[in-house]
């Protein structure tokens, strides 16, 4: 009879261990599943403030200073010619631009930013960073160096980056929804 009891007690104690198990690692699971939501929003903000920094530096230039900027931009695209770039285009870390002349050309708040893309059909809205360095894509677009700044004119050809399907951020995930006709929209000064 005592033995009854004591494989009852087992199976009692091992339900309980299996029910405590459960339950403390729900909040684990319910956290996997919420990660990229919650990462996604988190980064949404940081590149909405961003976006914001940069537009503010961009107001509170004067005329000369933006057309300066415009005048340098316009001067590298044109010593570029013809797009090239040569290595490996995804490991353009931002330590090796810093001080360039590419790193100095649009980059009004000397952070990376050189703009911003727009995408109204997916509701996105990201900075544009010199370079496409593993960071860089991580948080925004990234701009290729050795491709033509995004300033326009005919000829020319800007080479914009992001990634695709992280899970924590949404960035180009949705681009394959665009159809011909979408427009976006590249903000530069």
């Amino acid at each position: 009879m005592e033995e009854e009891k004591g494989v009852g007690n087992e199976t009692e104690m091992e339900a309980e261990i299996t029910w405590n198990s459960a339950w403390t690692g729900f909040p684990g699971r319910t956290g996997n599943l919420a990660y990229p939501t919650v990462a996604d929003q988190w980064n949404k903000y940081h590149q909405s403030r961003a976006i914001a920094s940069y537009e503010e530096t961009v107001a509170d230039m004067d005329e000369v200073d933006y057309q300066k900027l415009w005048e340098m931009a316009e001067e590298y695209n044109s010593q570029i010619g013809n797009n090239t770039f040569d290595g490996d285009a995804f490991s353009q870390e931002e330590q090796n631009m810093r001080g360039s002349k590419y790193w100095s050309v649009l980059n009004p708040g000397d952070n990376g930013i050189m703009g911003y893309i727009s995408i109204p059909k997916i509701e996105q809205r990201l900075p544009i960073y010199h370079g496409t360095s593993e960071a860089v894509l991580q948080i925004g677009a990234g701009h290729m160096s050795g491709t033509s700044l995004p300033v326009g004119g005919e000829g020319k050809h800007s080479v914009l980056a992001a990634h695709r399907g992280l899970p924590s951020a949404k960035l180009f995930t949705d681009i394959d929804q665009l159809v011909k006709g979408d427009k976006f929209y590249v903000h530069v000064l």
